[in-house]
């Protein structure tokens, strides 16, 4: 991937970012809800982007790591908590997997 294909998907990851309060998610689209699974991709992402200073400038890299808010993530993760599962989204809690 091109250092501008790059720096478009960090633009584009950093409009899903949705915050609840002090709480931030990925969504899978702008001005979505947070949800895991979108959140889980979206990280990955922005790991590898950041972690290839070998391919990208170290500005693309840094973007890409700032991109992920991670004490409102880590919040977030922790609101999701319910006894011995983990909510998907926050708010309903009709679906869970357990851990």
């Amino acid at each position: 991937m091109s250092e501008d294909d790059a720096n478009r998907v960090i633009r584009t990851l950093k409009t899903c970012l949705t915050y609840e309060g002090n709480l931030a998610g990925f969504a899978g689209g702008p001005w979505q809800m947070a949800h895991c699974a979108p959140t889980y991709a979206a990280v990955l992402a922005l790991s590898i982007i950041g972690g290839n200073s070998g391919t990208y400038s170290h500005e693309t890299c840094k973007a890409a790591y700032e991109a992920i808010d991670r004490n409102a993530m880590y919040k977030w993760f922790l609101s999701l908590q319910h006894d011995y599962s983990v909510n998907l989204k926050s708010g309903k809690r009709i679906k869970r997997f357990g851990y």
